[in-house]
């Protein structure tokens, strides 16, 4: 799993026009990693979920794992080169995991135009917005669904929920934004000896069509980052905020939904269609605190 591999030692004299990084690399990194982890038990709706990636593409990488192992590795590059060196693209990874704020920038969240005043800053290049949605694209850190559309709405049921979920929005007077609580798994690249591997997962919000809000932290996800970046998305959105976001199984602890009670911030969490808003469990009942809930409850 090759990931980052200096092609020809004598292009480190010119450190800004690499041609060793792209995201074919990191695409064999996530085909070889879903194989591994459907191989080794897991189930294929498990894997899709938490990769953030369809289910017929991973029945697709087993097909042609099945086939030959070579056949899930990058294809030869091409196209043009990577705007940072392996040991600047090392570095950059290393201050994103860490957020804006330890690299002195103002934010809770990156987005793209603070990654372009990083990347300025430290390593005196200045890129378009697309070229620094190609550098997060090499390194793992960027959503695998389109930024403009929604998820899909052909579904009856969906429909009926997003625009229950659209009203709710428009009573509280929320920003509605589209996200998702991604496990990635990938090699930090550095020229000076052999690829590392890492972990890290990625937690973002977008406005379709609109700008990119993320965290990328290190190890498997957790309901503690998870509260991180939703506390840093209410700071940067500054309203009330709803979010529609895959299903994670972090979503799943009541932890998680205990903590963003006291946040303005609204996460729902679509499964097969239709989707759930995150609430704490309820206390049980005890003879002095009878459960008074009604037997069913809506929304």
């Amino acid at each position: 799993m090759d990931h980052y591999t200096v092609i020809d030692k004598d292009l480190t004299s010119r450190p800004h026009r690499m041609r060793d990084v792209d995201g074919r690399a990191f695409l064999a990194s996530l085909r070889t990693t879903a194989v591994t982890r459907v191989e080794a038990g897991e189930r294929v709706a498990q894997v899709s979920r938490n990769m953030g990636v369809s289910r017929s593409s991973v029945y697709e990488w087993l097909r042609q794992a099945r086939s030959g192992p070579e056949k899930l590795q990058a294809s030869p590059l091409q196209g043009r080169p990577s705007a940072l060196s392996p040991d600047g693209l090392h570095d950059l990874a290393t201050a994103l995991l860490a957020g804006p704020e330890s690299a002195g920038l103002t934010g809770r969240l990156w987005t793209r135009e603070l990654v372009n005043e990083l990347v300025t800053r430290d390593h005196g290049v200045s890129l378009t917005l697309t070229s620094i949605g190609r550098l997060l694209r090499s390194l793992g850190l960027w959503p695998r669904h389109s930024l403009v559309t929604w998820p899909d709405g052909s579904a009856r049921l969906w429909k009926q929920r997003y625009a229950y979920i659209k009203e709710k929005a428009r009573e509280q007077d929320a920003l509605l934004m589209r996200g998702g609580l991604v496990d990635v798994s990938a090699l930090l690249p550095r020229s000076s000896f052999p690829a590392a591997p890492f972990g890290f997962h990625l937690a973002y919000a977008l406005i379709p069509g609109g700008p990119l809000l993320f965290r990328a932290y290190s190890g498997p996800a957790n309901a503690a980052t998870f509260l991180d970046f939703a506390a840093g998305l209410v700071a940067e959105t500054g309203r009330p905020t709803c979010l529609i976001t895959a299903h994670h199984p972090v979503f799943d602890l009541d932890e998680c939904a205990r903590g963003l009670a006291g946040l303005p911030l609204t996460v729902w969490v679509r499964t097969d269609g239709d989707a759930r808003s995150l609430r704490p469990a309820p206390a049980p009942a005890t003879a002095s605190a009878p459960d008074l809930r009604p037997a069913v409850l809506g929304g």
